[in-house]
C-alpha cells in the first residue's frame, strides 16, 4: 500500500528526500533512510550511498545546509531558499516523508 494519496503515484525518491528534509529539519541520513524505507525500500536506487548523494547534491545547490547540533552530531537543515521551493511541489506529499522516523 502506497503512503501517498491513492489517486496519485508515489513521489520519486529524490523528491521524497527533499520533502522529508523540508518537514523534519534538522535531520540525519539515518533518519531519512528509516522514514523512506517502507515506501522506497524495494527500489534498486534505495541505498544509503545514494541517499547521501542526494542530500549532498541538495547542499550543493543551497537547498540543505550541513550543521553540527549542540551534542556535536552532524545533521542537515533546510535553508530559506529550500523552504521557498515547496511551492513547486505537488500537494500529495508522501505521508512517510512528512513524519518523523
Amino acid at each position: 500500500m502506497s503512503a501517498t494519496h491513492p489517486d496519485f503515484k508515489p513521489l520519486p525518491l529524490k523528491t521524497d528526500v527533499y520533502v522529508y528534509g523540508n518537514y523534519n529539519s534538522p535531520f540525519t541520513i539515518d533518519e531519512v533512510v528509516a522514514a523512506l524505507e517502507e515506501e522506497h525500500g524495494h527500489e534498486r536506487q534505495f541505498k544509503i550511498k545514494n541517499l547521501e548523494t542526494y542530500v549532498l547534491a541538495y547542499c550543493g545547490v543551497d537547498i540543505f545546509s550541513p550543521i553540527t547540533d549542540e551534542d556535536g552530531n552532524f545533521k542537515f537543515t533546510v535553508t530559506e531558499y529550500g523552504k521557498e521551493l515547496t511551492k513547486f511541489f505537488p500537494l500529495n506529499k508522501s505521508k512517510k516523508s512528512t513524519e518523523r522516523a
